[in-house]
């Protein structure tokens, strides 16, 4: 075993229990002498080994897949976990490497609560809530002797001829209502935007997760699957609108937007001019482009 794998950013008990033989996989139960059936608890197509837990059950297999860590072949000669991760720790950046990782251990979890709880998420839910995880856990862990300058991102307008669209949403604890903000801007601005047909379009948001399930192709199992498949038909049919992710900085006037329609506004509203309380935003905006 190559102890310097767990040098990783994720350190976890999940991780020493893969490395040292005592993740609890219903092969290992069985050979304990525990009277259990040790078929995949999720695909039901082979024997749960901890390498078909991890990797080469279809879910598994498929989450792998979507986030770009999926088996080359010189990986997938290995049959067990304490000689493939050794290989995966050699050949992928300390990064990627550590976001595998914390991959597997969503892969585990949701195996879990398919055994407990007999629900469990497809790969298209698992892949970009984990990987909103990943971008939480290296925030919070940061050195504190290394001073990092913030990164702001700035809103760029769109090239003459489109229009974007840039969307929040908000969520106000003491009323529990949401509240929803966007803003329409061409090349000239929010009048000129209201003024003419919205196509072709690109929609911007600070939201990760949402853009990675909307972007990805799989079925979306999830108590949300019908709203992400309505969101994708909505794409589509304005004419193959682009969807990009960006920063909360390049993302301003529709999160104020946002904010306030979560306080203030019971109602849907289309304004052809700027409210007051968002000016200031949208004249910064200009003033970098």
């Amino acid at each position: 075993m190559e102890f310097g794998l767990l040098k990783s950013q994720v350190k976890s008990k999940f991780v020493l229990e893969s490395l040292c033989k005592i993740l609890p996989t219903r092969d290992r139960l069985s050979e304990r002498g525990i009277d259990i059936d040790t078929q995949c608890p999720l695909c039901d197509e082979e024997v749960e080994t901890p390498v078909h837990a991890l990797r080469d059950c279809r879910i598994a297999s498929e989450v792998l897949s979507i986030a770009h860590l999926a088996l080359v072949p010189l990986a997938s000669q290995y049959s067990s976990v304490q000689a493939w991760l050794p290989d995966r720790f050699r050949h992928l950046s300390k990064e990627s490497f550590s976001i595998l990782l914390m991959l597997l251990w969503a892969i585990w979890r949701n195996r879990n609560s398919q055994v407990w709880d007999e629900v469990s998420q497809s790969a298209a839910v698992i892949v970009p809530i984990t990987l909103g995880w990943w971008e939480e856990f290296r925030s919070a862990h940061v050195s504190s002797h290394a001073p990092r300058q913030p990164i702001l991102q700035k809103w760029k307008k769109p090239s003459a001829g489109f229009v974007k669209l840039n969307v929040d949403a908000s969520f106000n604890l003491a009323s529990r209502r949401a509240g929803l903000g966007g803003v329409f801007r061409d090349s000239q601005g929010v009048k000129e935007a209201c003024s003419r047909h919205l196509v072709p379009l690109i929609v911007e948001s600070d939201c990760l997760n949402i853009v990675q399930a909307l972007h990805s192709n799989s079925l979306d199992n999830s108590v949300l699957g019908y709203l992400i498949g309505d969101l994708r038909q909505l794409l589509l049919t304005a004419f193959a609108a682009s969807l990009i992710h960006v920063r909360r900085s390049a993302n301003g006037v529709a999160h104020i937007l946002a904010r306030d329609a979560g306080v203030n506004h019971p109602a849907f509203e289309f304004l052809s001019v700027a409210p007051p309380f968002v000016e200031a935003a949208i004249s910064f905006d200009c003033t970098i482009n």
